[in-house]
């Protein structure tokens, strides 16, 4: 409304304020990455192995994801940010549909040394989709590499 506390003395007073109703189609029909589990394999690695680190990402939401980024941390530093392997199982492509699982590896990429360690995969890493819920797309685990 204009001049709502009624200040300046109008000819009109009851045009100063307009009532529209809309609907807001945002966020809640979008899609939604949810990562719902996470894993190291083996789990307590051995010195200068090469652990496996994956997870296991589904699209809660109504609405494709498409070729969304992932991206995996080892005690808080970045390793690798990566997208879906095409393959038959996820019908030779890099988006998740709604309802639709996948899951994403990386082999190879880090040489354990000996303590305990963190590791963390997000979903949407480079945060380009828009999604219901932007708070469940990480994990984070720990898991303990023996000196000997």
């Amino acid at each position: 409304c204009a001049d709502s506390t009624k200040i300046i003395q109008e000819s009109l007073e009851k045009n100063n304020c307009e009532t529209m109703e809309f609907t807001v189609i945002g966020k809640a029909e979008n899609a939604n990455l949810l990562v719902s589990s996470i894993r190291v394999t083996p789990a307590t690695p051995a010195l200068g192995s090469r652990p496996v680190f994956s997870a296991e990402v589904v699209n809660s939401g109504v609405r494709t994801a498409t070729a969304p980024w992932f991206r995996l941390w080892i005690d808080g530093g970045t390793k690798s940010n990566s997208q879906l392997v095409p393959s038959e199982e996820n019908g030779y492509d890099r988006d998740l549909d709604p309802g639709e699982k996948d899951s994403i590896t990386w082999s190879g990429i880090w040489i354990p040394i000996a303590g305990d360690h963190t590791y963390k995969i997000c979903a949407d890493s480079k945060e380009e989709i828009q999604e219901v819920n932007e708070e469940d797309n990480c994990k984070e685990g720990l898991f303990t590499v023996p000196a000997n």
